[in-house]
């Protein structure tokens, strides 16, 4: 049976930060034993080292739902969190550094999903706090009569393109939202939460201690501004 392949491009703008066109290419698997009712997706996410955050204090999520919102993903509930259902969870298992997850049971319709990153504390798990594509954004797929490949690669970060001649660093980063900005100059500090809500704004010294312990669990934006230069860090907050 021939392979087809079909390359789709899919503009999604994050919460925090664009993230252009995420790269997506869907293959149809021929399989001699696969059920003739129900079929298997596995999803491939790439490029999450992108993100400029520290994977090792991370976990990846998958939620979906049909898009005629009555069923869920396989055996799984329509859009769970990550608490109601581990079984979405992406796994890195040979440290590649991509990320899979094979759902099976998936009956044919039209799907719709997205990947979700959650900081992780003392093996539990808040809600989403880095959704991708954003909240009002979702990825799709078709399941007919084949067995699926999903594969989506993320683009550089717009992070990874700021001028970083500022000499900006955090630590400790994950941190229990106490930490230090060392910085080389007197600059503005803006911390955003990733809702987008702005949570911090003040002038910021050299060797400043930052106080986020009141904000819970998740990941911040910390962006600093001096002499039309700009910084930005993500930190971990668990």
């Amino acid at each position: 049976m021939l392979k087809i392949l079909i390359v789709l491009k899919v503009f999604i703008i994050s919460i925090m930060m664009s993230y252009g066109q995420l790269e997506k290419s869907v293959r149809l698997e021929p399989d001699n034993t696969k059920s003739d009712t129900t079929y298997s997706v596995m999803f491939i996410l790439h490029n999450l080292n992108s993100l400029n955050i520290d994977l090792d204090t991370i976990s990846v999520f998958l939620s979906g739902a049909a898009i005629d919102g009555n069923s869920g993903l396989g055996s799984h509930s329509p859009w769970p969190v990550p608490l109601e259902d581990s079984g979405l969870e992406l796994l890195d298992s040979d440290g590649d550094l991509v990320y899979t997850l094979t759902l099976s049971n998936i009956i044919p319709g039209d799907y719709q999903y997205k990947y979700g990153i959650v900081s992780s504390n003392n093996g539990t798990l808040p809600n989403w706090n880095f959704p991708i594509p954003s909240p009002v954004d979702t990825l799709v797929f078709t399941v007919v009569d084949q067995n699926v490949t999903i594969e989506d690669i993320l683009p550089p970060s717009s992070i990874s393109s700021i001028d970083n001649s500022l000499d900006f660093t955090i630590y400790p980063n994950p941190s229990n939202g106490v930490f230090t900005i060392d910085i080389d100059k007197p600059s503005e500090l803006t911390i955003t939460n990733m809702a987008g809500k702005v949570i911090m704004k003040r002038k910021l010294n050299n060797n400043d201690v930052i106080d986020l312990s009141n904000q819970g669990q998740g990941l911040f934006s910390i962006t600093a501004k001096a002499n039309n230069k700009t910084k930005t860090v993500l930190m971990v907050v668990k």
